[in-house]
Order: C-alpha cells, then sequence, then structure tokens
C-alpha cells in the first residue's frame, strides 16, 4: 500500500449489495485506489483479526448503504455494525455511499456505538447517474478529513459524556438559507451562511411549505453547500437547514425555507 491515502476498506451487507460492491471496487482500482474487499482479498488464516487489521490500517472506510442494510445491526455479532464501529472507533475517514433510495436514520435512531454514522459526509449513487456518483466518490477520498484523537488523558466518562453533546442547543443559530442557483445543466446548488459552533448541517427537502414527510440529507464539516439533481427536484422543490453540533446530538433551529424554481 504505497499510497495511503489511496488505501479504501470497502464494506457492504454481503447478500444486499454485493454486486454494487463488485461495480465500486472495480470503479476505484481502475482510478488507482487500492482497494480491500472481504471476498477475494482474504487469504488464509483467521477472518476476525484480518478484518479488523485492514480497517485500522487503511485511510478510507466506504460503508455501501441501500434499503435494509441497516435492519439487523441489533443482532449479536452483526459483521456490519462491528466493521463500522471498529472504523468510527480507530477515527478512520467514513464515507457512506447511499443506493437504492437509502435513507440515513438520526443519530437517535441508531447504537450508541453507531451514532456518530449520520455526521458523515456521505455520497449517493443514483442507477442513472452512477458514473457521476463514482466522480464525485473519487474525489472525496480524494480530500480526507482527517480528525483529532480525543486529548490524552481523557477519562472515558468525559469522552462519553462530549460525545453525547454538553452544549445547549439553543446556542446555535439558524443559518440563512439563499437562493438555489443553477450549477451546470443537471445540478441545482443551494448554500447557506455558518454558524459558530457547528460542525455540520441537516438539509430537508419536502414538497410541502409545512415539511410534512421531508426528506433528510445529512451534511458534515464545513459544508455550506448542497447539490441537488433536478430529478431529484421531483421529490421536493422547498429546502431548509439546521445547524448541528457535538457529533450529531444538538441541533439549532431551522432556517428560512427557499423554493427551488
Amino acid at each position: 500500500m504505497a499510497d495511503p491515502d489511496k488505501t479504501v476498506f470497502l464494506s457492504y451487507r454481503r447478500d444486499m449489495s454485493g454486486t454494487l460492491a463488485h461495480l465500486v471496487r472495480k470503479d476505484l482500482v481502475t482510478h488507482g485506489f487500492d482497494v480491500f474487499m472481504d471476498v477475494g482479498s482474504l487469504g488464509g488464516g483467521e477472518f476476525e483479526p484480518v478484518i479488523l487489521r485492514e480497517i485500522e490500517a487503511r485511510t478510507h472506510f466506504l460503508v455501501l448503504l441501500e434499503p435494509g442494510s441497516l435492519d439487523r445491526i441489533d443482532e449479536p455479532g452483526d459483521w456490519l455494525r462491528r466493521e463500522i464501529t471498529h472504523a468510527l472507533t480507530h477515527r478512520r475517514h467514513v464515507v457512506p455511499l447511499l443506493a437504492g433510495g437509502f435513507r440515513m436514520p438520526r443519530a437517535t435512531d441508531l447504537p450508541v456505538d453507531l451514532a456518530r454514522l449520520p455526521s458523515q459526509n456521505s455520497v449517493t449513487a443514483y442507477h442513472e447517474y452512477i458514473d457521476a456518483a463514482m466522480e464525485k466518490l473519487r474525489d472525496w477520498l480524494r480530500r480526507p478529513r482527517p480528525s483529532s484523537p480525543p486529548p490524552a488523558g481523557a477519562s472515558t466518562t468525559n469522552r462519553l459524556l462530549d460525545a453525547l453533546g454538553l452544549r445547549d442547543p439553543a446556542d446555535l443559530g439558524p443559518p440563512v438559507l439563499r437562493t438555489v442557483r443553477a450549477r451546470s445543466p443537471l445540478v441545482v446548488g443551494i448554500g447557506w451562511s455558518t454558524v459558530d459552533g457547528a460542525t455540520n448541517y441537516d438539509v430537508e427537502q419536502s414538497s410541502t411549505t409545512d415539511f410534512v414527510g421531508a426528506r433528510l440529507v445529512h451534511l458534515v464539516g464545513d459544508a455550506t453547500t448542497f447539490d441537488v439533481l433536478l430529478s431529484e427536484l421531483d421529490r421536493g422543490r422547498f429546502f431548509r437547514v439546521r445547524a448541528v453540533a457535538r457529533q450529531g446530538f444538538d441541533r439549532g433551529p431551522w432556517s428560512n425555507v427557499v423554493e427551488a424554481r
């Protein structure tokens, strides 16, 4: 593994995402990434230590999520949950690839050890735009976001309290959502102002101004823009944004509402 920035561990539910996993791996390898995938990458020896060691050794942890992928995470010894938890614990650059209409659950709906998963910046793969999705994924993998380790000597209790969030969500003011603008013939982009203390932002898309049945998209880091495919506007032309802090547990008030025209 000569270039650590191009090393990837590919995690997926084999009975659901096997075909997609092979397609993704082939694309990444073709573009110079070193990808570990359990089928074809495992040699002899014990399964568990090899998997965990490979997660620790690689910069990026790419997890494929399709409808039903997280349905079995409460089963004892579920390996997808173990892989994701191990990657989060060891502060790998976790990138969820969402396919088949998968909707990321809220942090509060997941086990504690997976609560940081929704706050990881994800890439959505639509069947008709798979090439564009892979291009975006490769670009994202080329720009890893390093995370800082916990302070030396910090107790387990303090780290847990910090992860659950100790600030008042009211401290997070509402972002100001700007007008949706065309970015390309196929894409429109929305942008909003930054909020002090925000670690990421929730973007909701809805077909009605009361946001009943809204579609949530979770963004991470300091990103204050979001691209929407024109085909996605059929799912809702109204957008709003709110700031999030502390691993996705503290949320501020919603912004103004903007309609895509």
